[in-house]
């Protein structure tokens, strides 16, 4: 999962470190306008804006719904502010949380689930056949049986388990892998994909389980 953090002070950009040690993909902005213009020229699954204060906190994230930014919001506060909070999940927040109240690893699981519900699942473990992924513990089995796959694969697997059913771009997947930083050909996201098929493949599953659509993208 792309988060996309706007950082502006040192304990965001702590946050930012740690939630990348945890298996999420991170990019890192530092004004409202960045936040606008990467939102949308990227593929990210949720935004982490900082909260202040009401008035600037409501206008930032009022600018990125204004703006069409459809993305999962989760305000993070320096401490808990009740009416603020309410103000924000009113205003189009997804949630808002406390640093100094909450961990990172519950930071980490309540981005997981908002970002699983945007997708429609209410459950951890999305299953697609006898393909089964749980987003929390990050494993992928097939028929009951492990695939072990590197960071990169898991991400692409992933992203089209929570996009089932849809066509996914290589442009998307190559955000999900990358995002801002200085990405390859987008030749590389079909040589994951070969990779992920033939661990899939070695476990039993259909070479055809992820489906080219040539010319647009994998389904």
């Amino acid at each position: 999962m792309r988060v996309l953090v706007q950082v502006d002070r040192p304990s965001l950009k702590g946050l930012a470190q740690v939630l990348g040690s945890l298996g999420f993909s991170i990019s890192i902005v530092y004004s409202i306008e960045e936040c606008i213009e990467f939102a949308n020229l990227f593929d990210v699954n949720t935004i982490l804006l900082p909260f202040d204060n009401q008035r600037i906190s409501g206008s930032s994230l009022s600018r990125l719904r204004e703006a069409q930014i459809s993305n999962p919001i989760i305000m993070i506060a320096d401490s808990h502010d009740g009416c603020a909070a309410a103000d924000m999940l009113n205003g189009g927040a997804d949630d808002f949380i406390a640093e100094r109240d909450v961990s990172c690893t519950e930071i980490a699981s309540r981005i997981r689930a908002i970002v699983r519900r945007h997708h429609g699942f209410s459950q951890a473990v999305i299953k697609t056949g006898l393909l089964s992924i749980d987003l929390d513990q990050g494993t992928v089995r097939f028929a009951q049986r492990p695939v072990h796959l590197t960071a990169m694969e898991y991400t692409i697997l992933q992203y089209m388990a929570l996009n089932a059913g849809q066509v996914v771009t290589k442009s998307c997947l190559l955000d999900q892998l990358y995002g801002d930083l200085d990405a390859p050909d987008l030749k590389i996201v079909d040589v994951f994909l070969h990779r992920v098929r033939n661990k899939l493949s070695q476990v039993g599953a259909d070479a055809k389980i992820i489906a080219t659509i040539r010319g647009v993208g994998y389904l």
